[in-house]
């Protein structure tokens, strides 16, 4: 298209950098190109569906860069990309100027934002972000309730959380799906409230997966809590033939060590 002259618009730019969010390990340099051009152009500040097609981009780009961290321990190769990824000082400012600097913004857009900050240790700043979105007269949803939970438990502010935790369904109506849960649990679990956690799972309308067990498993191996042999339980039952018992115990050691 380019070798035949055509400028690209903002609906190809939008189609490329969703491309790249979808295949964030294989396309962060053609990512971080895409985004160059379009800066040059003035789509990504100027463009609400381009700025959040940015925003959204790198916040894939960055949950890759966790996972690979997590890894690190097996010799993953090429660490020094996916180190300048989590290096904290790079997609998180971006995402931040791009959308600081847009003129209009939706939804996704400040979806994009709160969890991207609330996945990068900035919690503070997500829910000043969710703060914003509400004063702006947009209307939450199950996505932007994921950053704040995620916020709050990294944040360590479990009242704050439970309050939100409770708006969801009284205020908003909005219907409490797993991973809602899961933040709940991992909220009570960093807070060393395994008795509340626990509580969570209890009531849950659904099983725990392995996120959740994993997330109680590790609290109650770092405090050596009698209730582990509990959780086991849940575990268990999640997995009788033993797979997801292997996986856990190993991820709540690593996790205790």
């Amino acid at each position: 298209m380019r070798v035949s002259g055509i400028e690209p618009n903002h609906i190809n730019f939008v189609t490329l950098l969703s491309g790249c969010a979808h295949f964030p390990s294989q396309t962060l340099s053609f990512g971080f190109a895409l985004h160059a051009y379009a800066r040059k152009l003035g789509l990504d500040t100027h463009n609400v569906k381009v700025g959040t097609a940015v925003i959204d981009m790198y916040s894939k780009f960055r949950l890759v860069g966790f996972a690979k961290l997590s890894f690190d321990h097996m010799g993953v190769k090429n660490k020094v990309t996916w180190n300048t990824m989590v290096d904290g000082c790079g997609c998180v400012a971006l995402a931040r100027q791009v959308f600081d600097k847009m003129p209009a913004r939706s939804l996704i857009s400040w979806n994009s934002i709160i969890v991207e900050l609330a996945i990068n240790e900035h919690a503070l700043d997500a829910l000043q972000y969710f703060d914003s979105m509400q004063n702006e007269g947009f209307q939450s949803d199950a996505v932007t309730f994921t950053g704040v939970l995620t916020a709050c438990s990294h944040a360590g502010l479990v009242e704050k959380g439970l309050k939100y935790f409770k708006a969801m369904r009284g205020v908003h109506r909005i219907t409490l799906r797993i991973e809602h849960y899961g933040c709940m649990v991992d909220l009570y679990s960093r807070a060393g409230r395994l008795e509340d956690a626990l509580g969570v799972i209890k009531n849950m309308p659904m099983k725990p997966n392995e996120v959740i067990l994993g997330s109680i498993l590790a609290a109650c191996r770092n405090l050596s809590d009698v209730r582990l042999a509990e959780v086991m339980r849940y575990i268990y039952e999640l997995d009788p033939d033993g797979d997801s018992n292997h996986v856990l115990l190993c991820g709540g050691k690593l996790a205790g060590s």
